[in-house]
Parts: structure tokens; sequence; C-alpha cells
């Protein structure tokens, strides 16, 4: 790339100081840096190239580009005699630096959305990871109550437990099937079936408080072993 081009690209006229090529530069990469508008893939490969372009002529103009002189502003030529651009201007809407012009908007940063998940395969999700955490927090809570409750035979304690504690195996391998640990998914499973509340298995008093001491202990080995494979992660 020549130093007529680099000023090109970076939208000043021939011979502006190095300075104005700086400024010039920060303003681009306001514009045009990938990674402003993470949710629109299109948007994002087009701008990694304009963005290319923009550093290439900024390493040249940096090295070639005066160190001070007169200011472009006395050099640019008239908006009339200018050629018209052909490059489309991306849009503000406010939330991203910039979008297709009818592109659907990306959900709000803080939006909780338990079914979808914008995590790449190569990075941790933390945030699913806590909110696996405090679903088996839950039903741990829940079964270790039995021994502290004055009626641990109610049926309505039954029903709640099981609500809870098969409510969160049921997340717990969500997260693990849409992480690809299929092991813990399938474990998971069979143990939200087996304490589903529909149609109880039948237990003793005893069996189910040796199960309600057991079960926290295995849920957090569960919640562990996914803990370990998403740290390898990153």
């Amino acid at each position: 790339m020549t130093s007529d081009e680099g000023y090109a690209v970076l939208e000043l006229s021939p011979g502006a100081p190095l300075s104005e090529v700086k400024q010039a530069y920060r303003e681009l990469a306001k514009i045009w840096h990938p990674d402003l508008y993470p949710y629109d893939e299109a948007l994002r490969a087009r701008c990694e190239k304009t963005m290319q372009r923009i550093n290439e002529a900024y390493e040249v103009l940096r090295r070639e580009a005066p160190k001070s002189g007169p200011s472009s502003a006395a050099q640019a030529p008239s908006p009339a005699s200018r050629p018209p651009s052909t490059e489309k201007v991306p849009a503000w809407d406010g939330r991203i630096r910039v979008r297709e012009a009818g592109a659907e908007p990306p959900p709000p940063a803080n939006a909780w959305k338990p079914f979808r998940r914008h995590v790449q395969d190569d990075r941790s999700d933390s945030a699913g990871l806590a909110q696996t955490f405090a679903a088996f927090t839950a039903a741990a809570a829940a079964m270790v109550s039995l021994f502290v409750i004055d009626n641990p035979t109610s049926t309505g304690y039954y029903l709640v437990v099981r609500t809870l504690v098969s409510g969160a195996s049921l997340y717990g391998g969500y997260f693990a099937l849409s992480r690809g640990y299929w092991e813990s998914a399938a474990a998971l499973a069979v143990l939200a079936l087996f304490l589903n509340p529909i149609v109880p298995i039948p237990m003793s008093v005893e069996d189910w408080k040796l199960f309600n001491a057991a079960c926290p202990v295995l849920l957090l080995f569960f919640w562990f072993h996914m803990y370990d494979r998403e740290s390898s992660r990153g």
C-alpha cells in the first residue's frame, strides 16, 4: 500500500501530519473494530477486512507521514469536488456501535436466557456453572432439611423435595448436555426420573434419609466434574 492509498483509506488529504493520522485511525477504529458488534457475523466479517486495511494504512503512514505540517483542513478539497462514497455506513442503534440497517437487534446483555447461550465451545460458561450450582444448592438444602423438620413422613414434604431435586437435576442435565458432557447429562436425567413427583418411587423413611444424605454429595460430585471440564476450556 502506498502513502497516497493510506491517506485515502484513513479519509485524509495527502500530506496530513502524523497527529492527524493517529486521530483518524482512532476515530475509524471506534466505528469499524470487529469487537463492537459480536451479534452480526456478516457485518463482523466485513469490518474485519475494513479494519485490516485501516491497520495497513496506519502502519504505512506511521513511517511516512510528516511529523508536523499544515492542517489538513486547509488542504482538503471541497465537499462538492469529492467523489461520492460507495461505502455503506453502518447505523448506530444505541446498543452496539454498528450494525447493518434492518439487522435484528442483539438481545440485552443482562437478559437471563437459561435455554439459549452465546458461549463459544472453547470458552468457559461461568454463568451456566453458577446457575447450575445455585440449583444444586437449593436441592441439597431441601434434602438436608429432612433431618431438622418435625414430620419427615409428610406427603407434602416428599412432594416439595422431589420437585426441587428433579427440577435441579433436569437443569443440570440440560447444562451438561449443552456443553457436551453426555455422561453427566445421562446420570442427572436418571436421577430426575428416579425422583419425579408425578409417579414417585416408594421408599421407607430410613431409605429416604439415606438417600437425602447421599444425594447432595452426588450433586456436588457432578458439579465439580462439570467445573473441571469447563475450566479446561479456558
